[in-house]
C-alpha cells in the first residue's frame, strides 16, 4: 500500500469511520491502511470495527499468490436467456455460441435460474388500426379552416 493518502479515499469514508480508526490504531501507517481498505472495500462502520478488532493490519504478509489472477472480473459478468429446447442445453450454448469468441468464459453453476419469460406484448397487445392518409389530410384541412388560414401565413 502507498504511504500517501489520496483525498478521494480520505473523503470517501464517513466521520464515524475516521473516529473508529483514530481510536483503535496507533501509527499513521496503520491508519492509512484502514482508511484505504475501508474505501476500496466500502466497509460499513461495523465491518471496519470487526477488522480493527481482528487486527488485520498486523496480520499482513508479503506472501505471493495468484488470487487476483484467478478471481473473475465482475465487470465482465454477463447473463444469457437460453431456450429450453436449445440443443445441448447450457453446455451446448457455451460450446457453440460463447467459447468460440471468448475462450476463457465459464459458467457459475450456482447462479443458474430456471424460469419462463412471457412477452405480454406478443400475446395480449392488440394494435390500433392506423388512420388512412385521406382521414389525416381531412383533419389537417379542418384545423386549417378553424384557424383562419394561419398555416398559409406561416408557410408563406
Amino acid at each position: 500500500m502507498a504511504n500517501q493518502l489520496s483525498y478521494d479515499e480520505f473523503l470517501g469514508i464517513s466521520f464515524s469511520h475516521h473516529m473508529e480508526i483514530l481510536h483503535k490504531t496507533e501509527s499513521v501507517q496503520e491508519r492509512l491502511f484502514y482508511i484505504h481498505q475501508t474505501f476500496i472495500h466500502q466497509w460499513s462502520k461495523y465491518t471496519l470495527r470487526d477488522m480493527l478488532n481482528a487486527g488485520i493490519y498486523h496480520h499482513q504478509s508479503n506472501l505471493s499468490n495468484n488470487f487476483m489472477d484467478t478471481m473473475p472480473d465482475k465487470a465482465l459478468e454477463d447473463s444469457e436467456i437460453i431456450p429450453f429446447r436449445y440443443p445441448g442445453g447450457i453446455e451446448g450454448l457455451l460450446q457453440n455460441e460463447i467459447l468460440p469468441y471468448t475462450p476463457d468464459a465459464w459458467i457459475d453453476l450456482e447462479s443458474i435460474q430456471t424460469g419462463y419469460e412471457l412477452s405480454f406484448t406478443k400475446y395480449f397487445y392488440k394494435p390500433k388500426e392506423l388512420r388512412t392518409i385521406a382521414e389525416i389530410s381531412k383533419d389537417i384541412r379542418d384545423i386549417e379552416k378553424r384557424t383562419d388560414g394561419m398555416l398559409n401565413e406561416i408557410l408563406g
